[in-house]
């Protein structure tokens, strides 16, 4: 008897393997990759974030905190003549007479 392999013989067995299971290879690999996919970000996202305690504090400098300073609050009362309007520009939406 003779027990060797061919590997025509073998090829055309995986060949038909491949044709008769390839949608269902097709999804098992599909789903499993999603699956692992999803196991990975659940883990990254699911991970405590550390706080180095290395940060530099941030520090303003004065004419940052001068700029800051001259903002109004919303119950601050602004004239309509404090506004600079653009007589030029006009809203395409609002039908003028």
């Amino acid at each position: 008897m003779k027990n060797s392999l061919s590997f025509t013989g073998l090829a055309s067995t995986i060949t038909r393997l491949l044709h008769r299971f390839h949608v269902i290879l097709f999804a098992l690999v599909s789903i499993g990759s999603l699956a692992a996919a999803t196991l990975f970000l659940n883990e990254l996202i699911s991970r405590p974030t550390t706080n180095s305690d290395n940060t530099a504090a941030g520090k303003f400098d004065d004419a940052t905190i001068k700029r800051i300073l001259l903002y109004r609050t919303a119950e601050e009362q602004v004239s309509q003549a404090s506004i600079p309007l653009n007589k030029g520009k006009r809203n395409p939406i609002v039908e003028t007479p």
